[in-house]
């Protein structure tokens, strides 16, 4: 297969800052107002996200709209600046470490922009994922108006070429990748990652380039500004060759300090991505397409997006038609006791491509929940390369609240960082069909092509589920495997499941006809939850005395697991046990709560002046001067009575009273 080697520097666009323009920071107001200061003569945008602009203003014109003063000269002593993501909580110790090379020009909660002091010292990112380098070339808004397809049904070429994307696979690619030990952008093992993936793509067929990275300011402790490079994989369309899709990745690396490069496995961030962009590779490469697909792996993504700021940025001066960029970054992550939740990242300019794969998760994925921001908090990645050189540019992220708490250290790796596979299968198939549907897979064969969907995936236990075929190539013959139903097995084309035990379970349909057969796994695809507890309790007793105990009986339904109880001036006052006793000491009317909770949920049930205690029984004082003396007096147990004209004390009684319960 042909190699294609192509050395880029960061070419700045025909765009040059005078010496006496301000670099300022505008806020953005709107999307249109986006637009506006884009339209604006007076300014030369470098970057832009919903939320603020970096830009050189022209001499002597000043702004309507709010703005901050970054640097009197704009570009006049260093080739770029930095948006660096640092929280709070670290940000003393990072600014410590780089105090001798960057000089802070803003900072807010979630951010600072640095300038770097001399040739050689910019700063090195930070704990969080994603720094930005801003060189001296204009951004640019999406240039390109793509209709992209309306998506009404599942299709049921896409959803069988889905099924082939394998999580063992995927994982087999992190865990090699996590194996160099570090993929730091200029270490050797970053080099050797590179060779690696250039071999996969080579070997699937697809033409490879190798494209030159150049690190503008490598952070003091390394002596070059040399790179691993950038790996580009193009599948060749056939009826639109010069119209691209293209999906990528960063390869690299990083651990923040004190721990060095030289252990930085990074297998979340980002091999995760890496096994994703080959994965899907692997699938589509071997069918042809009527758009061209370009598969990228990134350099120094951890040092302000080098390597992809170099394509996107060739690609532009190219004029290449790129019709949308699907970045994949951390995919492998899921906080336990939690369900897959992606995050979707992309400025409004790219809303066109992110509502469109937001159409098809619709249909494959309707159960997957999907939050859109419009940039991450704590970070960023390749897509803003694509987005600042006028393309679309989306990120499929884990969630944002509760993605991996390793990246960026020695913990990074499979098992602890990497712990969910079938999360990292979701993000490939989600990205895999949006691509697929868009470059018209071309797939021509006399066999069945297998598909089918259910009524509902997600269900409680004891409920059943329909099954609709969406076979093509007239199948004549369906055998369906349900894992976890009732009946596991069924050869009718629309069987009805019952599922008694939560959990969740595979799907699998071998159609045949009389050219063959196929199969299609659905990996995961019926949840079953367990039902939700129904809280209930009852007293042996409700009518006590003061002094008296109360054992409370557990009748609560659907297994609860765990149990939180209050009672109202007892003792205790609160308790987890499943069947408590309880002491009531003062008179008085007292309610009970009981909250129960299972995997399903919690219910509470509150019984109000539930329990009644009354004074301990008393009989009327007699003295001597009656004849009688009774004691102890009060008493809830046995008394004595005395005759004091007989001179008798042998009477004793027992209080009996009635219970009611």
């Amino acid at each position: 297969m042909q190699r294609f080697i192509i050395t880029t520097l960061l070419v700045l666009a025909s765009f040059a800052v005078r010496a006496d323009e301000q670099l300022i920071l505008t806020k953005v107001e709107s999307a249109s107002n986006l637009y506006s200061l884009f339209e604006n003569r007076d300014l030369a945008i470098h970057y832009y996200n919903d939320s603020f602009i970096v830009a050189s203003l022209a001499e002597g014109k000043t702004m309507t709209q709010e703005s901050i003063v970054l640097d009197k000269a704009a570009f006049s002593d260093c080739k770029g600046y930095y948006i660096v993501y640092c929280e709070p909580s670290q940000r003393q110790v990072w600014l410590d470490e780089v105090a001798s090379t960057g000089k802070v020009l803003y900072s807010d909660d979630n951010l600072l922009i640095m300038k770097p002091m001399g040739e050689k010292s910019p700063p090195p990112p930070a704990k969080n994922d994603g720094m930005v380098y801003i060189p001296q070339r204009q951004a640019s808004l999406p240039q390109r108006a793509f209709d992209f397809p309306k998506i009404t049904e599942i299709d049921p070429l896409a959803l069988f070429l889905m099924g082939k994307i394998n999580a063992d696979s995927i994982i087999a690619t992190v865990q090699h990748l996590e194996d160099y030990g570090t993929r730091a952008y200029n270490e050797p093992q970053a080099y050797e990652a590179e060779t690696w993936l250039q071999t996969k793509f080579e070997t699937m067929g697809l033409d490879v380039e190798i494209q030159d990275v150049v690190v503008t300011d490598p952070y003091y402790f390394y002596p070059y500004n040399t790179s691993s490079g950038n790996v580009i994989a193009v599948q060749t369309g056939t009826k639109y060759p010069d119209q691209y899709i293209v999906c990528g990745c960063h390869y690299d690396s990083w651990s923040w300090y004190p721990i060095t490069q030289y252990v930085a496995p990074g297998a979340d961030d980002n091999a995760t991505g890496a096994a994703t962009v080959v994965e899907m590779a692997r699938i589509l490469s071997q069918y042809e397409s009527e758009y061209s697909i370009v598969y990228c792996c990134f350099a120094a993504e951890e040092f302000g997006l080098y390597g992809s700021e170099a394509y996107a940025t060739r690609c532009s001066q190219q004029e290449m038609d790129i019709i949308g960029y699907f970045n994949i970054d951390m995919s492998g992550y899921l906080k336990p006791g939690t369900d897959i939740h992606i995050s979707l990242i992309y400025p409004s300019t790219a809303a066109p491509l992110a509502n469109y794969l937001l159409n098809v998760a619709e249909y494959y994925y309707p159960d997957i929940p999907i939050t859109s921001y419009p940039n991450l908090a704590g970070g960023d990645s390749d897509h803003t390369s694509f987005n600042e050189n006028g393309y679309m540019g989306i990120w499929t992220f884990e969630d944002w609240n509760n993605d991996s708490p390793y990246i960026h250290s020695a913990d990074d790796v499979v098992g602890l960082s990497v712990n969910n596979p079938d999360q990292c299968r979701v993000f490939a198939q989600m990205n895999f069909a949006s691509m697929a549907t868009l470059a018209g897979i071309n797939y021509t064969t006399s066999l069945p092509i297998p598909a089918f969907s259910a009524q509902e995936t997600t269900i409680m236990e004891g409920e059943s589920v329909q099954f609709t075929d969406l076979s093509i190539n007239d199948p004549t013959e369906w055998h369906w495997y349900f894992e976890g139903g009732t009946p596991a097995e069924s050869v009718e084309q629309y069987p009805e499941v019952l599922y008694a035990t939560p959990g969740k379970y595979d799907v699998k349909l071998v159609v045949t006809n009389s050219s063959g057969n196929n199969e299609l796994l659905r990996q995961m695809y019926i949840t079953v939850k367990t039902l939700p507890p129904i809280a209930d309790f009852v007293a042996d007793a409700t009518e006590i005395e003061e002094g008296e105990t109360v054992t409370f009986t557990n009748l609560s339904q659907n297994n609860p697991k765990t149990f939180s109880w209050f009672f109202e001036n007892g003792t205790p006052m609160q308790s987890t046990q499943e069947n408590p006793v309880v002491l009531f000491s003062k008179a008085g009317t007292f309610s009970v709560q009981l909250k129960a909770t299972n995997d399903g949920g919690t219910s509470t049930e509150l019984k109000e002046n539930y329990i009644t205690v009354t004074p301990k029984t008393a009989i009327a004082e007699h003295d001597a001067t009656d004849g009688i003396m009774i004691y102890p007096n009060p008493t809830s147990g046995e008394l004595t009575i005395c005759d004091m004209r007989y001179a008798t004390c042998d009477m004793r009684y027992a209080i009996i009273r009635h219970r009611t319960s």
